[in-house]
């Protein structure tokens, strides 16, 4: 137990640092590397692990409420800080799940209650982003809270329902032949990212470019879209597909509740685990490849950093005396 909570120690400042680099050095890297949003994310999530080593109990509850405050500070940040529904969703996520591995499951009047909560915060959000004012958005509510057809229409289309279900909808119309289907085109971007397009014009897009490309949806414009993930599969590989890759969705998602519950001591796997699960609300969108890029880019990329300097500073015991003598 106490190289556990050494070890999560190291973790954590390894974490530090990197976070700072990440703060400091922000106009120089890449943002989609390092972004400030996941870096909190990530010190996030090592904070709790590093409360939960240090013994939170009923007795000492100092580390149970630093872990609650720091959740609140990270909230605050990132509602400041962005307008990305993802970013308070994917944070929300992380201390949901972690808190129901090491402290105690919700009850199901907290996850009622705290659903509600979520989902009015996230169409505010949604609603902030059309005007980007506050005063805007006020009286947008204070419209929208008094016209309940309004609210509907406002829910269905700020939160992706609606248009969803559309481009899903015309998906199936019109993917009935041999030629109509993607064959996983779609799915190529993961792998052809480092090619320019201007070197290879006839890249594959994305089912998220594609179905701008295709459809006029009736509930929204941009140069993106969601297609559902059920409407990707169905896009590149029929309802076969549909059926086989849901199976395979699941089987991960088993896997991963499985081992959240035979290794909750071991950080590395847990945290691993608890970022790919905060992915799962965007891949529902569809757009996976595109998903599976920046979310690998912004969360993978740290981690490994995370990763090297706890084992090259921490582990290696000739190095680390030569950095603190």
């Amino acid at each position: 137990v106490v190289n556990k909570i050494w070890s999560s120690k190291k973790m954590f400042f390894s974490l530090i640092i990197v976070g700072i680099c990440a703060i400091i050095f922000q106009n120089v890297y890449p943002s989609v590397i390092f972004s400030r949003y996941e870096t909190i994310f990530l010190i996030f999530v090592s904070m709790i692990f590093f409360a939960k080593y240090n013994r939170i109990n009923k007795i000492n509850k100092k580390y149970k409420y630093a872990v609650i405050a720091t959740f609140a500070l990270c909230l605050v940040f990132i509602l400041m800080n962005t307008t990305g529904r993802r970013d308070v969703i994917k944070l929300i996520i992380a201390f949901s799940l972690i808190w129901s591995i090491y402290e105690k499951p919700f009850k199901v009047s907290s996850i009622f209650f705290g659903g509600i909560f979520i989902f009015i915060m996230v169409m505010g959000l949604a609603f902030y982003r059309t005007t980007f004012s506050f005063e805007e958005l006020s009286k947008a509510m204070q419209t929208v809270i008094g016209n309940k057809e309004l609210l509907l229409l406002s829910i269905s289309s700020l939160m992706d329902f609606m248009p969803g279900h559309n481009n899903y909808e015309y998906i199936v119309n019109n993917t009935n032949t041999f030629d109509e289907y993607l064959w996983g085109s779609s799915l190529l971007k993961i792998i052809l990212i480092f090619v320019p397009r201007f070197i290879w014009s006839q890249k594959p897009f994305g089912v998220q470019e594609l179905i701008v490309e295709h459809h006029r949806n009736a509930f929204v414009g941009g140069s993106s879209q969601t297609t559902t993930i059920i409407g990707e599969f169905h896009w590149n590989f029929g309802m076969l597909g549909v059926v086989i890759f849901m199976y395979f969705f699941g089987y991960i998602c088993k896997k991963i509740d499985i081992n959240n519950k035979i290794y909750p001591n071991n950080h590395w796997r847990i945290i691993l685990n608890i970022v790919f699960i905060s992915w799962f609300i965007e891949m529902f969108r569809g757009g996976l490849s595109t998903i599976l890029i920046v979310n690998s880019l912004q969360m993978l990329f740290p981690i490994i950093l995370v990763w090297l300097i706890y084992k090259i500073v921490f582990i290696n015991n000739s190095i680390r005396r030569r950095i603190f003598s």
